[in-house]
C-alpha cells in the first residue's frame, strides 16, 4: 500500500489582512527558516496541511473565541479596582445599587481613554459591597470592639420577614469618642423574648464582645422586650446583673398621654383628634397629587 503524500501549504502574505486573521495571526520563521503562522494570544504556531479556504473554516471557530477575548479585555490594574471599590462605597452610603448601571454610563460618557473606563454594574458592586466592603468594616468594628464597654439597641420587625435590627454605642479609642453605629440585622424563627436574646449572644459572639460587657440596653416598650419575668431585659438582667433598661421616649411619651387622655378627656375626643388629623392628612395629599391636573383642566389643556 502507498502511504498517502503529505501536503504541507506555505503561508500566504495575504492572509495577514484577511479581516478574520488579521488580529491575531503573525508570521514569524521556523528553525528551518521557513514562514510560519502564529497566534498572537496564545503564542502558538500552526502548520497548515490543507488548502487555505478549508483551514480557515475549520479555525473559524478559534478565531471567533480569539476575537471575542480581545473585545473583551480590559485593564485590570490596581487603578481600576480602585475605582470600582470607591464607587461602590459610594452607593453604599448615599444611594442605591439600582442606580449604578446608569451612575457608570454618566461617568463613562465623559471620559475619552478606554483604560479610564469603569465596568461596574449592579451584580459586581452588590458582590464588592457584600464581599469587601462588608468584612472590612466588620473587622474594624472588632478590633475597636475589643474590652470595651458597650450599650445596644434593639427593635425587632414583624412586616414581612421577622428581623432584628442591633445598634450599638461604645467608646471609640479609634475616633476617641462615643460612637453609635449599625450592628447586625438578624433574621428570626420567632420573636419571642428567647430568639431574640439567642441572636443577640450569636452576634456579639461573631464580633468577639463579652456579654458581662454590656452596661445598658435600649427598647421599646412591647411587653417582650420589657416584661417583668420572661421578656428580653429580664432574660439578660439575670446574666448581666448592672444591665441598665432605657425605654424608649417616644413610646413612653404616647402611653403617658394615651393614659392622661382617659383619665381627664371625653372618651371620643382621642379618636377624633386622630381621625379629624388622618382626614387632614388624606385631603392635603391628594390635592397636591391632583394639583397638575386640576391646573391643567383650568388651563383647558384637557378634554
Amino acid at each position: 500500500m502507498f502511504s498517502k503524500r503529505q501536503y504541507s501549504q506555505k503561508f500566504r502574505d495575504f492572509w495577514l489582512k484577511d479581516p478574520i486573521l488579521k488580529d491575531w495571526l503573525q508570521v514569524v520563521e521556523d528553525n528551518d527558516g521557513n514562514k510560519v503562522a502564529k497566534c498572537r494570544v496564545a503564542e502558538s504556531l500552526y502548520r497548515f496541511k490543507k488548502s487555505y479556504n478549508n483551514q480557515r473554516k475549520k479555525m473559524l471557530r478559534l478565531t471567533r473565541f480569539i476575537q471575542n477575548f480581545l473585545s473583551n479585555q480590559y485593564v485590570d490594574t490596581k487603578v481600576s479596582k480602585t475605582k470600582e471599590a470607591g464607587l461602590s462605597l459610594f452607593t453604599a452610603m448615599h444611594t442605591s445599587v439600582c442606580v449604578i448601571d446608569h451612575l457608570g454610563q454618566a461617568i463613562n460618557h465623559s471620559l475619552t481613554n478606554e483604560e479610564d473606563k469603569i465596568k461596574l454594574h449592579r451584580t459586581k458592586c452588590s458582590n464588592i459591597i457584600m464581599n469587601v466592603w462588608a468584612p472590612h468594616f466588620s473587622d474594624l468594628l472588632k478590633e475597636d470592639l475589643k474590652g470595651q464597654p458597650y450599650s445596644i439597641i434593639i427593635d425587632e420587625s414583624i412586616d414581612i420577614m421577622k428581623n432584628l435590627g442591633i445598634v450599638i454605642i461604645y467608646y471609640s479609642n479609634r475616633f476617641e469618642k462615643v460612637v453609635s453605629t449599625y450592628l447586625d440585622l438578624v433574621r428570626l424563627n420567632d420573636c419571642d423574648a428567647n430568639s431574640i436574646v439567642s441572636a443577640i449572644k450569636d452576634v456579639l459572639q461573631r464580633f468577639e464582645s463579652q456579654l458581662i460587657n454590656m452596661m445598658g440596653i435600649g427598647t421599646d416598650n412591647a411587653s417582650v422586650m420589657t416584661g417583668v419575668n420572661e421578656g428580653v431585659y429580664a432574660k439578660l438582667k439575670r446574666e448581666v446583673p448592672h444591665l441598665n433598661l432605657i425605654r424608649c421616649i417616644c413610646h413612653s411619651l404616647q402611653l403617658a398621654v394615651s393614659s392622661a387622655a382617659k383619665l381627664f378627656l371625653p372618651r371620643n375626643l382621642e379618636y377624633i383628634i386622630s381621625e379629624t388629623y388622618n382626614w387632614f392628612s388624606r385631603s392635603v395629599s391628594r390635592q397636591a397629587k391632583y394639583k397638575d391636573l386640576y391646573k391643567a383642566i383650568n388651563d383647558g389643556k384637557t378634554h
